[in-house]
């Protein structure tokens, strides 16, 4: 009984073990998508393109150093908005069936605030 017990412990450890397992190469782990930095919670810029499909929003965001697209849910906006996007999960090659366009790198984050990075955070209780 009590090898069964340990035989169970052992391959559970082992395969935690596994799915921790990270290669890294210059600090940022193979595979990994490029790191958007804009705050240290997520980003923050400008519209420069919007569209709603299936419930979400896509907006492309101009950061000041580069442009990226996130997705969440319905959000009503427009270009010129500026706009904070909490951290999400980035996806590379995500393709839209609904819009026929593949997003090389899109992150879907949980929210996007209309005001930018001072609204979320003014948001936020103390």
């Amino acid at each position: 009984m009590k090898k069964s017990y340990l035989l169970i412990g052992l391959s559970m450890l082992l395969v935690i073990l596994a799915g921790c397992k990270n290669d890294v190469k210059n600090g940022q782990a193979i595979g990994d998508a490029p790191q958007v930095v804009s705050s240290a919670s997520g980003t923050a810029g400008t519209v420069t393109e919007t569209m709603d499909a299936s419930g979400y929003t896509y907006v492309q965001i101009d950061t000041g150093t580069e442009k990226i697209w996130a997705a969440g849910p319905k959000t009503v906006l427009k270009v010129g908005d500026e706009v904070f996007i909490p951290e999400g999960s980035p996806i590379s090659n995500f393709e839209s069936k609904t819009l026929n366009r593949t997003f090389e790198q899109i992150i879907f984050a949980s929210s996007i605030v209309v005001g930018g990075a001072d609204q979320a955070f003014a948001a936020q209780p103390q």
